[in-house]
């Protein structure tokens, strides 16, 4: 037993996983965003406005890690996001875990870097119904130092359009 467990250091230091580009460029949004939000709560009620902050962080060279602060109708509300790029599977992948939801959203998406926008499909449970539905977000990078976040939601079940849940407009500080 020892000694799989010693042999299993040597490999790795032999070969340790290599970030790649889009590792490099997940890294360039690490630091600290001033957020403005917009929640969509019906399409005939008037989005809720607040402000957040999103510090970002790199675990390794591998994983973006977000920890989202600010308030959601007048509620406090903390955000956990994890992303990185599979190599192995070609896309990106993302978690996010919040202060308001008992459940996790797991999506995956691509990046258009003629765009310089990132698209994300997922699936997670509304924790206001306990139903399946599907997200959809986009995030866009207008410049360096801006960012704009759009977050669409569907039931599972299959309903044909999208609705509007939140977009976010980043600044970095």
């Amino acid at each position: 037993m020892a000694t799989a467990f010693s042999a299993a250091p040597a490999t790795l230091a032999q070969s340790p996983p290599q970030p790649t580009q889009e590792h490099r460029e997940l890294a360039k949004e690490a630091g600290v965003w001033d957020a403005r939000m917009k929640i969509y709560v019906a399409p005939e009620v008037p989005p809720l406005e607040s402000e957040a902050t999103e510090t970002c962080t790199m675990l390794g060279p591998f994983w973006l890690v977000s920890v989202f602060e600010g308030s959601m109708a007048g509620t406090p509300f903390t955000g956990h996001g994890q992303t990185t790029f599979d190599p192995r599977a070609g896309e990106w992948v993302s978690t996010w875990i919040d202060s308001l939801a008992p459940t996790l959203m797991t999506s995956r998406g691509t990046y258009d870097p003629a765009t310089r926008t990132a698209t994300y499909q997922g699936d997670t449970v509304d924790w206001m119904t306990g139903q399946p539905k599907q997200v959809k977000m986009t995030l866009t990078y207008t410049d360096d130092d801006h960012k704009e976040f759009r977050m669409h939601e569907r039931p599972a079940a299959g309903a044909a359009d999208w609705a509007k849940m939140l977009e976010i407009s980043y600044t970095r500080r």
